[in-house]
């Protein structure tokens, strides 16, 4: 399974702060193509998200 589809299968279910942190170590494990698609997965994860998941997400990158 690609990284790629790996990230996909994160977003059958709901959207949790670790489903977050799993794209975003997906993200960092990936290159070219592959990261670009992979980010555009976490901008699709974070706008489905609950607001009080955005909240620690965003908390935890500073």
């Amino acid at each position: 399974m690609t990284l790629l589809e790996q990230a996909q299968a994160l977003l059958e279910g709901p959207v949790t702060l670790q489903t977050l942190n799993d794209l975003e170590t997906l993200s960092e494990q990936a290159s070219g193509e592959e990261k670009e698609q992979i980010g555009d997965l976490i901008e699709t994860a974070i706008i489905s998200a609950p607001l009080d998941v955005i909240e620690q997400y965003q908390a935890s990158l500073s």
